[in-house]
């Protein structure tokens, strides 16, 4: 059964939650303050949390920083309630990985909505590669487009860019697309021949490669075909990248 977390220190309010996705046949854990709700993350590994930005405790902000430093947590989706609806605390929260954002007070579908579309945005993110251990540059991957998800050659990624518990994959066609992936697990997944880590949170495909110059220190400054900016490769990576070109 899907576990989800909340985190909210008014009971009455979380008690409405509890009933209204207990409803969905969801198994509900709930914490009143910040630190029982990060015991209870940390231990019952929550399939999603929906939390609270104003606690009597620490705020949400500072329990979603805490989480995406965990490697338990850190794709968990979630999902932050408030009362502000204030454009800079929308941005605080997206900054830090949140998925999703409800000002209150929303209607109780809104709410099931959000769970139901983050779940399931997860449950494909984490299939987003396939079974196999190493893919190949004629494999194809799932990859979001607009309201659905679109299917790319492995080939025609040209490179891929961490942000936080993100990456941005830059395709040949110009299109640029947020995953919800860690660099490590595209790392572990994409086929060596072709792809490299030039930076611990960049990954290129050789192929696109078109010119490579020297820069400060050892390092090296790249440029790729359907990229428009050049990237550098730190001095750890050079080795490798003259390795491999």
């Amino acid at each position: 059964m899907t576990k989800i977390l909340i985190i909210e220190d008014d009971k009455n309010y979380c008690e409405n939650i509890k009933i209204l996705l207990e409803e969905e046949d969801y198994e509900v854990l709930f914490a009143l303050n910040g630190f029982d709700g990060l015991d209870i993350a940390r231990s019952l590994k929550p399939d999603l949390i929906i939390c609270d930005v104003m606690l009597p405790d620490i705020s949400g902000y500072q329990i979603l920083e805490e989480l995406r430093k965990r490697e338990t947590t850190k794709l968990t989706p979630f999902i932050f309630l408030t009362a502000k609806a204030e454009m800079n605390d929308l941005r605080t929260g997206m900054n830090l990985g949140a998925d999703d954002y409800l000002t209150k007070p929303y209607h109780s579908h809104e709410l099931l909505q959000a769970v139901k579309m983050r779940l399931q945005k997860s449950q494909i993110e984490k299939n987003i590669i396939n079974d196999k251990n190493k893919l190949e540059t004629d494999d194809f991957i799932f990859l979001p487009a607009k309201n659905n998800y679109e299917v790319f050659p492995v080939e025609n990624i040209v490179c891929i860019l961490a942000e936080r518990v993100y990456s941005n994959v830059f395709c040949k066609d110009g299109k640029k697309i947020l995953v919800r992936r860690l660099l490590k697990q595209w790392e572990e997944s994409l086929p060596d021949k072709y792809f490299l880590r030039i930076h611990k949170s960049c990954i290129i495909n050789l192929k696109f490669i078109k010119k490579v110059d020297k820069w400060f220190n050892g390092s090296l400054k790249i440029f790729l075909s359907n990229y428009d900016q050049p990237l550098i490769v730190s001095r750890r990576y050079a080795a490798k990248l003259k390795k491999n070109s």
